[in-house]
């Protein structure tokens, strides 16, 4: 079923109204909770606001923005809830999870992998972010020793799935 231009504008109408409330909401708690949270949580509102808004409208404009706000908002409140002096190396890890998210919720619902780009930037993101993690973080720095088994799988996948696309 296509969505009509109208129906498309009272669609984006509604994703702008609870873009509003969910940044307000946000801001809110950030002020009442004294700026703990604040700066991991935004991002991380807007995120699911998004992925709300993707799964009310099917718009693959809406997964985008979700998927990345919403792993750099994770990333950001799993190291504020560590209590991690640098959230860069989580914030960066998140944000890759994020990517590999638009990816797995598009292959997921539209059963395809044709749009298989944000694999690029989600493996990089992982890698990185766990490469830059710091001795204080142990576990996330072996995780990105072994994280560009990461990339070859991926990458090894992405092949296996275009020659099976060609063949049928």
């Amino acid at each position: 079923m296509e969505i009509q231009p109208k129906q498309a504008r009272r669609s984006s109408s509604y994703v702008a109204a609870v873009l509003l409330i969910v940044i307000g909401l946000g801001v809110l708690v950030n002020n009442l909770g004294g700026g703990r949270f604040g700066a991991s949580f935004v991002p991380l509102a807007v995120g699911v606001a998004f992925l709300v808004a993707y799964a009310v409208a099917r718009r693959y404009g809406y997964l985008v923005p979700g998927g990345i706000l919403t792993g750099v908002g994770a990333g950001m409140l799993t190291a504020s809830l560590l209590n991690v002096s640098d959230m860069g190396a989580l914030a960066a890890i998140g944000g890759g999870i994020g990517f590999l998210l638009i990816y797995a919720v598009d292959l997921i619902a539209t059963g395809a992998p044709a749009r298989w780009w944000p694999v690029i930037p989600g493996s990089l993101m992982v890698v990185a972010g766990a490469s830059a993690a710091g001795d204080s973080q142990e576990v996330i720095r072996r995780i990105g020793q072994w994280s560009p088994l990461l990339l070859i799988a991926l990458g090894i996948w992405i092949l296996v799935a275009r020659t099976r696309t060609r063949s049928h």
